[in-house]
């Protein structure tokens, strides 16, 4: 399923839109890289994965694009406006995945310095810095303090270049999906305490979306969404206790397409809020979009 929105081109006031990030929002810069290097291709459509993504259509910076632009978004290695690598993580880990400041660099490059005042500028990074910790919990505060640092530098970086408009959409709970069973208390646990984090280094003025909080009310009430109730969450779309689907999936009833990604419509439903909720060009708002601040809009709603 390639995508369910129905968005007009142009409903956000910027100029255009710029993502740095992690797989969640990679338009397929890893796929280009790794297959460009001999490699097996991570996003195979062949299972279901959709034009490099990881996942089975548009994602959510997908969907803030076209609110802007009237496109998707387009990988930077094909020219476009999405430096983001799936594997990247916030802090360098050696891994050779540019991580983000060498996103951010690759932006600096190509801008030859300077960034346009009027557009978004979208980061969503940190997830694979949390799977490093649960992998090597000794090391929670020394991974968590790298990347803290790097994302704090790079907004910076950004803000010195010239970019006004900067949106970081928090880490979601990696202790949810599949991949991380057996460790969902720990991941959520890290997951809360690395926005937490984050939030507070953040430059003044950067606007903070909380995917955590707003995951939870959509679980919560997942029809309120336009999903189906009793979503499955335990296992993939790829995987869900059987043979992979013959043709590309739809995977309605699942949160996860495969062990770690959501799946387009669970992307999507994230980007219908950020299109509502990010600020107006120059106003500078931080916002911190919990479960009171969501019930608080239903009461005004109904």
């Amino acid at each position: 399923m390639v995508s369910l929105l129905s968005l007009p081109g142009s409903a956000l006031p910027f100029s255009n839109l710029y993502v740095f990030g992690d797989s969640l929002v990679d338009a397929g810069n890893t796929q280009q890289l790794v297959v460009g290097l001999g490699g097996t291709d991570p996003t195979p459509a062949a299972a279901g994965y959709f034009s490099g993504r990881f996942t089975n259509g548009i994602t959510f910076a997908d969907a803030l694009n076209v609110a802007i632009e009237g496109t998707n978004s387009v990988r930077s290695l094909a020219g476009g406006d999405n430096f983001s690598f799936g594997g990247a993580r916030a802090r360098n880990d050696g891994t050779g995945v540019p991580d983000l400041a060498a996103q951010v660099f690759q932006f600096n490059t190509a801008h030859s310095g300077s960034a346009d005042p009027n557009a978004l500028y979208l980061i969503n990074v940190g997830g694979n810095d949390i799977f490093d910790i649960l992998s090597n919990p000794s090391q929670a505060a020394a991974i968590t303090s790298a990347a803290v640092a790097a994302i704090s530098t790079s907004v910076l970086t950004l803000k010195n270049m010239g970019a006004q408009n900067i949106l970081f959409v928090g880490v979601g709970d990696v202790g949810s999906p599949p991949s991380a069973n057996g460790l969902e208390t720990q991941g959520r646990n890290a997951s809360i305490a690395l926005n937490s984090a984050i939030q507070a280094n953040l430059p003044a003025g950067t606007t903070f979306f909380d995917t955590i909080g707003f995951y939870d009310a959509v679980n919560a009430n997942p029809a309120l969404y336009g999903l189906p109730v009793g979503l499955l969450t335990e296992v993939s779309c790829l995987n869900g206790g059987g043979a992979p689907p013959a043709g590309p999936p739809t995977c309605d009833a699942y949160t996860f397409f495969d062990s770690t990604h959501p799946t387009t419509q669970i992307s999507q439903v994230l980007g219908e809020r950020l299109i509502q909720v990010v600020p107006e060009p120059g106003t500078g708002l931080l916002l911190a979009l919990g479960i009171a601040a969501i019930a608080t809009r239903r009461r005004r709603a109904a």
